[in-house]
């Protein structure tokens, strides 16, 4: 007992002496926790000035392939252990909702360190449920010594007010106890961007001054004022139009910069250097930035998994926001301990030839389980039915009277269709088991088809015959006129499958 009151006296202590309210360092007034960002303290700016780092079109570029590696990226609500009526109710809900706009604001949590979505909610039907989840501008709020988000109200905009619990999804960059703001990429972009800015207007000027030859003018000795200034005026004139009259006895000599050239280079240098750092900070791009021709399968190869990581980081970011707005609906509305999640996904794209050599199968009478296209297509149990699940196979009148047959008529023999039962995976059937079940799949139609073409000859021969001794003895001369092609086909190709079968089998072994 004594042990334990020593670890709690211990806690608070340190406690003490971590909290910011404490700390001789924390230099805010009242509850302000002051911003961190480097660049806006030493550039005496707001965060408004983002806003105009956001204008340049190499990081707007950039912003957008980045968001749209996520966007593109389909979305579904799964279950998971939660209760089917509770999972159809939150994807109204889901569907209902602007999600493309969402997940776009919230996807600009890592330009501006963190982002806050208000919550709109409603009373709809006996239920609470968010009407709208609209981003709001991070200007707006600010932190407390205690990590608190608070917002800037007109009555209380220097503290600002504590938020009602469930109102705001608040998501953050690589947040930590002593920077709750956020890791901010346009903090870092701000440099580039203005280096690059000036590097351009400077250029700029340069074209202007530089590029445009100069005319240089000689006049003789003694002329007067007013010659030199008729000249100057030619020589204007000369540079706007290409024609100019000059005085007689002056000479015109055209002057070019020697050193323009190296000078436009090196602005042109500092810009794209300047470009490539904007890439790496927001794409992580290390292939068209510096790969100069050299490399470039290696560097495509850190390329493609730079970018996933940001795509998987960036989409981890959206679901984890996405999800905390669903466990809030079901506090608000259900009992239930398990809730349904939002889940983003690549869209697989369909193995064409896997398809083919399925659809040549299924042509051929093969019959694929709904765990089958689960496994290889990748498809949700609810989102698919197979054809024949909708399809009788029963053919019996249904008083229970047999159709009437010809005389010559072969009786149709009854085949069972196998009853296939729901299974878990511990009743996972035998291969055996699945070739038993394929071998019975041969319908009545298909049967009878063949069995009339094959033992036409036969019956007819029977029917045709005077005596049983008769039947017997031309029996033995049928045989060349009996065509089996369709029937032997049919064989060939069960055989086939049968073989598709066991080597699928030994694969997966």
């Amino acid at each position: 007992m004594k042990g334990i009151q020593q670890i709690m006296v211990d806690n608070k202590l340190y406690k003490e002496l971590t909290s910011r309210l404490n700390s001789t360092s924390f230099a805010s007034l009242l509850s302000i926790l002051p911003d961190p960002d480097i660049v806006l303290k030493k550039a005496g700016l707001t965060i408004d000035i983002y806003k105009e780092v956001m204008a340049d079109d190499q990081v707007s570029c950039c912003v957008l392939s980045r968001q749209s590696a996520v966007k593109k990226l389909e979305w579904r609500i799964e279950r998971g252990n939660a209760s089917e009526q509770l999972t159809k109710f939150i994807e109204d809900i889901f569907k209902s909702l602007n999600m493309n706009r969402i997940i776009s604001e919230i996807l600009n949590t890592p330009l501006y360190g963190f982002h806050v979505s208000e919550i709109l909610w409603e009373s709809k039907d006996g239920k609470i449920v968010p009407k709208d989840v609209k981003g709001r501008e991070n200007d707006n709020f600010h932190f407390d010594p205690e990590d608190r988000l608070r917002f800037k109200s007109k009555t209380n905009s220097f503290e600002g007010e504590l938020l009602p619990d469930k109102k705001v999804l608040l998501t953050q960059h690589n947040a930590n106890d002593d920077n709750p703001y956020g890791d901010r990429l346009l903090s870092k972009c701000y440099w580039k961007v203005y280096f690059k800015k000036n590097a351009f207007k400077f250029w700029m000027l340069l074209t202007e001054k530089f590029a445009i030859p100069w005319l240089f003018g000689k006049v003789p000795r003694g002329i007067d004022k007013k010659d030199k200034e008729e000249l100057r005026d030619a020589l204007v004139t000369l540079v706007q139009d290409g024609v100019a009259v000059v005085p007689e006895g002056s000479d015109v000599t055209i002057l070019e910069s020697a050193g323009k050239g190296v000078s436009a280079d090196l602005f042109e240098k500092i810009i794209l250097l300047c470009e490539n750092g904007l890439s790496k900070l927001l794409l992580g791009q290390t292939l068209t930035t510096q790969s100069d021709g050299k490399g470039s399968y290696a560097l495509g190869k850190v390329h493609a998994e730079v970018r996933a990581d940001i795509k998987d980081a960036d989409k981890q970011m959206v679901e984890a926001a996405l999800n905390q707005l669903i466990r809030w609906i079901c506090e608000f509305n259900s009992n239930e301990k398990d809730y349904p999640e939002f889940k983003m996904f690549e869209e697989e794209q369909v193995n064409k030839e896997l398809a083919e050599r399925d659809k040549t199968l299924t042509e051929t009478g093969l019959k694929f389980t709904k765990k089958y296209y689960q496994r290889k297509y990748n498809l949700q149990e609810d989102e698919f039915s197979l054809a024949s699940d909708n399809i009788s196979t029963e053919d019996n009148d249904p008083l229970g009277r047999q159709p009437q047959r010809g005389a010559n008529e072969i009786p149709k023999t009854k085949i069972q269709q196998p009853a296939f039962s729901k299974q878990t995976p511990k009743e996972a059937k035998s291969s055996q088991d699945i070739l038993d079940e394929f071998t019975d799949t041969i319908t009545d139609e298909e049967l009878q088809k063949h069995s009339e073409q094959f033992l036409k000859p036969v019956f007819d021969m029977i029917f045709s015959a005077s005596s049983h001794e008769e039947a017997i003895e031309k029996l033995a001369t049928l045989y060349s006129e009996m065509n089996s092609s369709d029937f032997e086909d049919m064989l060939a190709k069960r055989t086939y499958i049968a073989d598709i079968l066991g080597g699928l089998d030994i694969a997966e072994a």
